[in-house]
């Protein structure tokens, strides 16, 4: 793919976190896919493993597209795709979510002290994103 400068600017500025915004069908996934690459390939020094990196969406679908991606970044510059399950790429939700569960079996809270998590969302709930919810009311602490 050929790249703006504006692109190839983001791609290689990897000393200094970036929030990147463009309009739909601009190639911000491509991207953000080929600097993860660029990191995992430990350009200018800046090396990082897969469990290294977070990266936010805001669906789960496009989390999904981001993934595959990147795999496919990885793979055509190269690289293994190996360890890329240990690589973050969600929902915030589903990063804060991630962090609370095992906080909450460590401390081996009861149910009536765990957290209270709701996910909000326009649509179905993505399945193995939400607690389940109690039968039974917790009561106020």
């Amino acid at each position: 793919m050929e790249y703006t400068t504006a692109q190839k600017r983001a791609i290689k500025t990897l000393n200094q976190n970036l929030q990147i915004i463009a309009c739909a069908g601009s190639g911000k996934t491509q991207v953000i896919s080929q600097r993860i690459v660029e990191f995992l390939k430990g350009t200018g020094g800046h090396k990082a493993s897969p469990g290294d990196i977070v990266a936010f969406t805001f669906t789960e679908k496009a989390a999904g597209e981001l993934k595959e991606r990147i795999r496919r970044t990885a793979l055509n510059d190269g690289l293994a795709d190996t360890g890329f399950s240990d690589m973050f790429v969600g929902t915030i939700h589903a990063y804060c979510l991630r962090i609370l569960q095992p906080s909450a079996v460590a401390r081996k809270t009861q149910p009536a002290t765990r957290p209270r998590l709701v996910q909000l969302a326009s649509g179905p709930p993505t399945p193995g994103h939400l607690l389940p919810l109690p039968k039974t009311p917790i009561p106020p602490a």
